[in-house]
């Protein structure tokens, strides 16, 4: 009986270690991709003020951000001058639902 506990144990520690490594994962792409998003805004607001040269290879890429930036602006002036509280956005209502032993969230 003992070595099956030891057995059990040594399993779980090894469960509980992949698990820790794939959510130690996920926390290091999510602060990755904050990281690029950060870095593109930096580049694009450069580039747009003329402080940074715009690379050929990502010219497409900058002139598709900036349009998608300048609509987004637009749209907000817009819904600030009709006086809405989420201008060029779409208001989404979450609930907790609370049926069943799980709690979730999900859109209303």
């Amino acid at each position: 009986m003992g070595n099956w506990l030891e057995a059990l144990r040594d399993r779980v520690i090894v469960r509980s270690q992949v698990g820790k490594r794939k959510l130690d994962a996920a926390f290091t792409r999510r602060a990755l991709d904050r990281k690029l998003a950060d870095l593109g805004e930096k580049f694009l607001g450069l580039a747009r003020d003329g402080r940074l040269a715009v690379p050929g290879d990502v010219a497409g890429l900058f002139t598709e951000a900036r349009q998608l930036k300048e609509a987004l602006e637009a749209q907000h002036e817009e819904g600030a001058a009709r006086g809405d509280r989420c201008a060029g956005e779409r208001e989404v209502a979450v609930t907790q639902k609370t049926s069943g032993p799980w709690r979730s969230w999900e859109r209303a």
